[in-house]
């Protein structure tokens, strides 16, 4: 015959299993969905588009800075040479 004890103490630990898979999805879908968190992540996700912002907004005076001063160099170079100077280099 079936002993009653083991009957339990199956009963019981399929019961303790079911809990622990219910409330543990139940409590770490708290942690996700935390309102602390969602504005950690808006908050990340503002300061993100405020740095892509300035990067953009400066990126159009360091273009223009650096085709001034290419051109600025290249002027220099050529400054006193002779386009014979260029093609008989040999």
């Amino acid at each position: 015959m079936v002993d009653s004890k083991k009957i339990g103490i199956a009963g019981a630990a399929v019961v303790l299993v079911t809990l622990v898979t219910i409330f543990g999805t139940s409590y770490m879908a708290d942690f996700e969905n935390n309102p602390r968190n969602v504005a950690q992540n808006n908050s990340q996700e503002n300061e993100l588009e405020a740095i892509e912002h300035a990067v953009q907004e400066l990126k159009v005076h360091s273009d223009a800075f650096a085709a001034l001063r290419m051109n600025r160099h290249i002027d220099h170079a050529l400054k006193g040479t002779k386009l014979e100077d260029w093609s008989n280099s040999n």
